[in-house]
């Protein structure tokens, strides 16, 4: 989907409700691409708060942060990030991100078959229209060849950051998503 996601962009909706007796459980009903009941836990703590639910082998997952009331700026998110991801079609992964304050940053990344890769981030800026949400480019890991570096998207609460890859050079689809994950800031 393009930015601003609305809801016609939607593939999975329904509703979530708070258990009654277990107040560290959510109960979320999914009503759209099929009917399904799941009851997860959720992280909750005074500055970052996330649930996970894995929607089951091949179906995804549903990831939700705490998007916090103060609008976040570069000085507010320049750390270091550990993070697990997902490259498309097939491959997994995990690495670090380091985010300076002037809007630079490096990233370092070993893959499932313990390639290693490495570069930077460059041009970090908030968006205007997701409160806490941030882009940049990446320089192009070598798994994807030569071109022009990524698109980065990424939301940080105060310990989370999720990131979605986009590569503006794909062929087939310009724009196509290449990879996503979820992190944790190092302290």
């Amino acid at each position: 989907p393009q930015f601003p996601i609305d809801n016609t962009d939607a593939t999975i909706s329904g509703t979530w409700t708070i258990h009654s007796t277990k107040k560290e459980r959510l109960i979320v009903n999914q009503t759209v691409p099929d009917n399904a009941t799941y009851e997860r836990f959720i992280f909750a703590a005074k500055d970052s708060s996330l649930f996970l639910f894995d929607l089951g082998e091949g179906k995804g997952f549903i990831l939700g942060i705490k998007n916090p009331l103060d609008h976040l700026e570069m000085s507010n998110i320049a750390e270091r990030y550990k993070f697990l991801d997902v490259w498309l079609p097939d491959s997994r992964g995990c690495g670090r991100y380091t985010i300076s304050s002037d809007g630079s940053g490096t990233w370092s990344h070993k893959s499932q078959d313990d390639s290693t890769d490495d570069g930077t981030i460059t041009n970090i800026a908030a968006c205007s229209y997701i409160p806490n949400m941030f882009y940049g480019k990446i320089s192009r890991p070598s798994n994807l060849g030569s071109g022009n570096p990524l698109d980065l998207y990424f939301a940080v609460t105060n310990d989370v950051i999720l990131h979605i890859l986009f590569d503006p050079d794909n062929s087939n689809a310009p724009g196509v998503t290449v990879s996503y994950g979820v992190g944790v800031k190092l302290y």
